[in-house]
């Protein structure tokens, strides 16, 4: 766990430095009181450590911090400080100028509750030190405000007297036994809106709440901008999601499935290079074939060779004829 030093303006130079020396093995940062860290660094894995000589307004930020351990160096810092702080911070401790250490625990008792004279021996771990403060809620009632027009999540159950029903019904059901607390609900807000934010006031369920008529609200309501800045809210529990819904088109025509996948200038490219393709071979199997015809014909004895072995003959009996009328009978040579 990191650590997040919070020093007071008045706090002398020689005890920061002793602090630093302190804690040097410890991944930590240094920033003003009230400074907004949470913009670029997760709170949840963070312990802030506030070194005060005096009581500031502006103390924690917006969010507050979840672990947040405040050490008093002057008496006139005393543990009613916890009050002002300790209702938005899940761990919280105060060790006072002569060492008591203090918690709050806010359904037990208004006071801040001692825990006992600091020593490492008596606080060897983090629980400790800082106590489960929400382990339950000692039979506290909370007032929530809701609207039965929220189904399923919160609706009005006309066939069981009219009682609310839904599924924050149930999950306020399960969560009430065990954390030892009960609940009222409203049905609906009496100006019958969600929440804006309307001339710096809020209306609907966030209005009663902001107005501190009620605690919280368990409705499905979406985190607008302006309701993430003032108001603090659990993770979520349900996520809503939208489609539009179209008429299907029809299929295109089955001789299209040629050409779509491919683009204009692939098409060129392909006709560009199958056409003289389609040529070369064309040329190169007519002259083949003319080829081929002819050393057949030859080969088989086919009317081509049968005319060229008449005519043949016929100029061999031409020559032996002019031989005979002049007197000369025909010679054989023989190698």
């Amino acid at each position: 766990m990191s650590l997040i030093l919070q020093f007071d303006p008045d706090l002398p130079s020689d005890v920061q430095r002793t602090v630093l020396q302190k804690v040097h093995h410890v991944p930590h940062l240094i920033l003003p009181l009230g400074h907004n860290f949470t913009l670029w660094i997760s709170p949840h894995n963070c312990l802030h450590i506030a070194l005060l000589t005096r009581k500031h307004q502006m103390l924690v930020s917006y969010p507050p911090p979840r672990h947040l351990l405040l050490l008093a160096l002057d008496l006139e810092v005393d543990a009613s400080l916890l009050k002002e702080v300790g209702s938005r911070v899940k761990s919280l401790a105060f060790i006072s100028m002569n060492g008591a250490v203090y918690t709050l625990l806010p359904f037990s008792s208004p006071r801040p509750v001692l825990l006992g004279q600091w020593h490492p021996k008596h606080f060897p771990l983090w629980n400790s030190l800082f106590k489960n403060r929400f382990l339950h809620f000692y039979h506290h009632t909370f007032h929530l405000a809701g609207w039965n027009a929220d189904r399923p999540f919160l609706y009005t159950n006309n066939l069981n007297g009219g009682i609310h029903a839904g599924v924050a019904v149930q999950m306020l059901s399960s969560l009430s036994g065990p954390l030892n607390f009960t609940y009222t609900l409203t049905k609906e807000p009496p100006d019958l809106q969600w929440g804006n934010y309307i001339n710096e006031k809020w209306t609907g369920l966030f209005g009663m709440v902001d107005r501190g008529e009620k605690y919280f609200t368990v409705n499905n309501l979406y985190p607008s901008p302006e309701r993430h800045r003032d108001f603090d809210m659990s993770p979520p529990c349900w996520a809503d999601s939208f489609a539009a819904f179209l008429l299907r088109p029809l299929p295109l025509p089955a001789w299209s499935n040629m050409h779509r996948p491919f683009t204009f200038p692939v098409w060129s490219a392909f006709v560009a290079i199958m056409v003289p393709a389609h040529l070369f071979l064309y040329l190169n199997v007519s002259t083949a074939t003319k080829s081929l015809t002819s050393d057949y014909s030859l080969h088989k004895g086919g009317p081509a060779a049968r005319r060229e072995t008449a005519g043949r003959q016929q100029s061999s009996n031409s020559t032996l004829e002019s031989e005979g009328d002049n007197g000369e009978a025909p010679t054989s040579k023989s190698g």
